[in-house]
């Protein structure tokens, strides 16, 4: 009977060890699949992403050697961004919003064509799945932008450089007026869109108005002229208040003589005339003479033409004129000069008993003068200016032991110096040959 126990008991620990031994058994047989079918999975984007890019630091020293190797590449790539940066500057606007455009649209050319390779080397590793070939091409492609990058940017500054200096030639002027007539219209219209756009979008944040309420284009960016129903064309920015702080003495005698200097347009532009002060300035060339001045910027033969027909319409005298400066003198009643610039001329008296002439309101002209004209002086005489200097009591030579009176922000030479013709040639480089 105890035998038979022993035995039962025996068999049941048996049992139990096989039990047990399955149990590791399967368990094991588990794990080993988990790690094969984990060992079989392919790798995520961002593994693949860092193990090309680690590779791809490694190969940088060996791209910067494969370029060096190569020199032609390096001077292909400093000559196509010197012809970028010449064309750059010969066609591109510099400034205003087209200016930025432009800036911002060659910035996103390059960007894109430096990031082209390295997007192509990561694309190779995650479609082929080969690290070490992708490694490879970003570090040939970094180590070789290393390099090619500087000798770019110094090609496309050589570039701009010269057509910076192709541009002030004279021989462009002609060009540089037209590139200036295509792109200021459009530079205009850019910033008039931008600032109405940033005063409306200000006003409409703050809730002072509705979009139908949007500012108009600002006056200095609309015509410098209003031809109005009748004909006649107002001055835009001629416009004079009654004058502040003086007593009114009544209107001016209609038959009181009055001169009048009008300026008119040059023949030239504004940029022209700036083209040349520029080449002055660094020395590329000595200065006008008055024949040149008269050829080059002299009054505009069509604007002489409209001042004479717009001065015997209103029985006016041009009684000087000087066409290098395009500076004309009128003479007239002030009856006649009332009707020629829809002036209501009156007399005042300041605070300091001075009498002035005054006027209120914007000029007007003919519509056929309008064009050509730069300015109208002396139809108002009001003060505008109060000078600011003294009589030195007798010249004095400049002393640097003088300290300087006067506190903060006082000049660093003495109030009493007094300088001679040459010194004031010198400090402001007066050309030799108008001394």
């Amino acid at each position: 009977m105890t035998d038979k126990f022993a035995d039962s008991k025996v068999a049941d620990s048996a049992a139990k060890e096989a039990t047990h031994d399955e149990q590791v058994s399967l368990s094991q047989a588990v794990h080993r699949d988990a790690e094969r079918a984990t060992k079989n999975q392919p790798p995520s984007k961002w593994d693949q992403f860092k193990a090309i890019t680690e590779e791809g630091i490694k190969d940088i020293p060996a791209g910067v050697l494969h370029t060096l190797e190569h020199p032609g590449s390096l001077i292909e790539n400093g000559l196509i961004s010197a012809g970028i940066g010449f064309a750059g500057k010969i066609l591109l606007p510099e400034a205003g919003p087209l200016g930025r455009i432009a800036a911002i649209s060659l910035g996103a050319y390059f960007t894109t064509q430096m990031t082209k390779p390295i997007v192509h080397a990561y694309q190779t590793g995650f479609q082929t799945g080969n690290i070490e070939t992708a490694g490879r091409e970003l570090g040939d492609t970094v180590g070789g932008m290393a390099v090619a990058l500087p000798v770019g940017i110094y090609g496309y500054k050589v570039g701009a450089g010269l057509g910076a200096r192709a541009m002030m030639s004279s021989s462009m002027d002609g060009f540089a007026d037209l590139k200036a007539g295509v792109l200021n219209p459009i530079n205009d219209k850019l910033s008039t869109a931008i600032l109405r756009g940033e005063s409306t979008l200000a006003n409409l944040l703050s809730g002072k108005l509705a979009l139908a309420d949007a500012p108009k284009p600002l006056a200095a960016l609309q015509a410098r002229f209003s031809v109005q129903a009748d004909g006649k064309a107002l001055l835009l920015g001629s416009q004079r208040q009654t004058p502040l702080h003086a007593t009114l003495q009544g209107d001016v005698s209609a038959t009181q003589e009055i001169n009048v200097n009008v300026m008119l347009k040059s023949k030239a532009s504004d940029l022209k005339m700036d083209r040349m002060n520029a080449r002055i300035s660094a020395g590329q060339r000595g200065s006008v003479s008055d024949a040149e001045l008269l050829q080059k910027f002299g009054a505009d033969e069509k604007g002489v033409s409209a001042l004479q027909k717009f001065a015997g319409e209103n029985g006016l005298k041009i009684a000087a004129h000087d066409e290098a400066s395009s500076l004309f003198r009128l003479e007239g009643t002030a009856q006649q000069m009332e009707k020629a610039f829809g002036a209501h001329l009156q007399e005042y008296k300041n605070g300091a008993g001075r009498t002035f002439r005054a006027r209120s309101g914007m000029i007007e002209t003919s519509a056929d003068l309008a064009p050509y004209l730069e300015g109208v002086f002396g139809l108002d005489t009001r003060p505008m200016f109060k000078t600011n200097f003294r009589m030195a009591e007798a010249p004095r030579a400049i002393d640097s032991q003088h300290p300087v009176s006067g506190g903060k922000g006082a000049s660093a030479v003495p109030l009493e110096t007094v300088y001679d013709p040459e010194q004031v040639y010198k400090a402001y480089n007066f050309p030799e040959d108008l001394k």
